[in-house]
């Protein structure tokens, strides 16, 4: 069997992002400016020349004012909402959750009655421990964004999540390892402000798919580590001029 390396990777999560600015005012007066192209437009004979001083004129106020672009993220309409659970009689016909905006130290109990529960989601919480849910047998998926606690998320033992998730920002709340997680198979860590690779990543031996898209990984430091199972690794949109990748090959 050969392994081979994929650039890309499907994208997931399609978050919508807004603007930091240095200042209100500064918002107000890009509102302001987006306003008069917008009328500008509207004119039945739109006078090109105004419109393109226009539009240099706010690309440059833009590049003084915003700070930052800052992702938002959503919960998945297709699953079922936390507080829906409370109002459900056989929970055994649940199979995908999704926890948004909930101050959580650990997952909710009442989880735990969702014997076929595949799919779990978390989604702006400040989320500090998974702990082992024996009763969740079949959870194979599950995906942490924007998490804003202060502390690092820990992991009880699993051996049935094979695909892992967390985007967000807020280093301080990334996990450092994932080997309680036995059997993972997918681990996406895309922008996640990460500047070196997951420590001990290579204590998960079935990893196959390692998605660290939107960091800012060097690998001036850092080596990547021996993954023997790996076949998809996404390294796009990091701080990387090149690197060297040695991959065993094994035939039957």
């Amino acid at each position: 069997m050969s392994t081979s390396l994929h650039a890309q990777s499907p994208n997931r999560y399609k978050p919508a992002t807004v603007a930091i600015y240095k200042t209100t005012q500064d918002s107000v007066q890009l509102a302001h400016l987006d306003r008069l192209l917008e009328m500008a437009y509207q004119k039945t004979r739109p006078q090109l020349d105004y419109i393109d001083s226009l539009e240099k004129a706010r690309t440059i106020f833009a590049r003084q004012a915003i700070l930052k672009m800052k992702r938002l993220y959503y919960a998945d309409e297709n699953k079922t909402p936390i507080d829906s659970l409370f109002l459900i009689n056989d929970l055994s016909r649940v199979t995908a959750v999704s926890i948004e905006g909930k101050k959580l130290k650990s997952l909710p109990r009442i989880l735990s009655h969702c014997k076929n529960l595949q799919q779990l989601e978390i989604v702006n919480c400040s989320l500090r421990k998974i702990q082992r849910l024996p009763s969740l047998r079949k959870l194979t998926t599950v995906s942490i964004l924007n998490n804003s606690s202060q502390k690092r998320v820990l992991f009880g033992k699993n051996k049935t999540i094979s695909s892992f998730t967390i985007h967000g920002e807020n280093t301080r709340s990334h996990p450092s390892r994932f080997r309680n997680l036995s059997s993972l198979k997918t681990l996406d860590l895309s922008e996640c402000a990460l500047t070196e690779f997951p420590r001990d990543i290579s204590q998960n031996k079935k990893l196959e798919e390692l998605i660290l898209q939107h960091n800012a990984i060097t690998l001036e430091k850092d080596m990547l580590p021996k993954l023997k199972s790996l076949k998809r690794l996404g390294l796009q949109h990091n701080n990387i001029a090149r690197f060297q990748l040695q991959f065993q090959t094994s035939h039957r």
